[in-house]
């Protein structure tokens, strides 16, 4: 069971996050950017992500939050996962220390934190971070006078060394290097089957890698994944091919995909899902009928400079 934490608010930049399965919301530090971004949707942090998780893991299930940040995501992980266990992977040290903060505050003990990057090798890499962007953290091979080295680690490694046994579920947003995350973990991932939570976002990953979602459809292809879009509610819409997911991109500029290897596609059946379902359709129509990326689009970009003539 997760605590509310109300005891150490006043100690902390707090912001208060709702929880799947209808648990009592908790209050915890975020990061500037991240609480704005809840307060802004009701209390909810990717409410699409946190209506699906009900239905991709199980209680007693095992969870890999690779790209934890603050603790979004993984606390819910460890919501529904009461009864498991949750590894969360975070490399900056700011958001690494608001994770631990955070999972102390509400007593989350079948959490374990890595302070690492996750990669396709071991290796030291630079990490650019900016504070008022807690959820932009990228790693690079280049070094920056402004960034922050960082170890990074294979999943097939570190899964051998720690002797991993079970694996559910693993949610990756890397911000571009999650084709690395993938390359790195293949022995895990055809051992255990898992599914699949990743962020698609197409800028990302030509920036970090100059990579595409094709590349990545290829990645998910060889492994034997099938993917889905996740959609308003926690539903999914299939996406057969790389038209399917190039037209799902095109009306949003960032997907969110769920991977599986077998059985039907997961995601919530009910009302709600459907017209989120509904929805996604119709901006997805939309958006290619009119053969443009959506005036909406907005993607951060790490490398942007602006210069002010005063």
């Amino acid at each position: 069971m997760l605590a509310t934490g109300s005891e150490h608010a006043a100690a902390m930049p707090d912001v208060r996050m709702r929880l799947p399965l209808g648990n009592a919301p908790v209050t915890v530090d975020l990061g500037p950017d991240i609480a704005d971004a809840i307060r802004r949707s009701g209390d909810w942090y990717e409410r699409h992500i946190m209506a699906l998780l009900p239905h991709v893991l199980p209680a007693d299930g095992v969870a890999f939050d690779v790209g934890a940040n603050s603790g979004a995501i993984t606390l819910a992980l460890a919501c529904v996962a009461s009864q498991g266990h949750v590894v969360a992977f975070e490399a900056a040290r700011a958001n690494a220390d608001r994770l631990v903060a955070n999972l102390a505050r509400v007593g989350a003990t079948h959490v374990r934190v890595e302070r690492v990057a996750v990669y396709d090798r071991a290796a030291q890499l630079t990490l650019t971070y900016a504070e008022e962007s807690t959820g932009g953290a990228s790693v690079s091979t280049r070094d920056e006078v402004t960034a922050e080295r960082v170890e990074a680690v294979a999943l097939d490694d570190w899964a051998a060394t720690t002797g991993l046994a079970r694996l559910d579920l693993v949610k990756i947003d890397v911000e571009g290097s999650e084709l690395r995350v993938l390359r790195g973990a293949r022995r895990t991932l055809e051992r255990f089957r898992p599914t699949i939570l990743l962020e698609c976002n197409p800028v990302a990953l030509r920036q970090q890698d100059d990579a595409s979602t094709d590349d990545l459809l290829d990645e998910l292809e060889r492994l034997d994944y099938r993917l889905g879009w996740v959609v308003g509610r926690g539903g999914v819409i299939a996406l057969p091919d790389r038209t399917a997911l190039q037209r799902a991109v095109a009306a949003t500029g960032i997907i969110d995909v769920v991977a599986v290897c077998s059985g039907r596609l997961p995601g919530a059946r009910g009302a709600q899902a459907h017209v989120g379902r509904l929805r996604a359709f119709l901006r997805v129509r939309a958006a290619n009928r009119r053969r443009r990326p959506p005036a909406d689009r907005f993607v951060v970009a790490a490398e942007l400079e602006i210069e002010a003539d005063t």
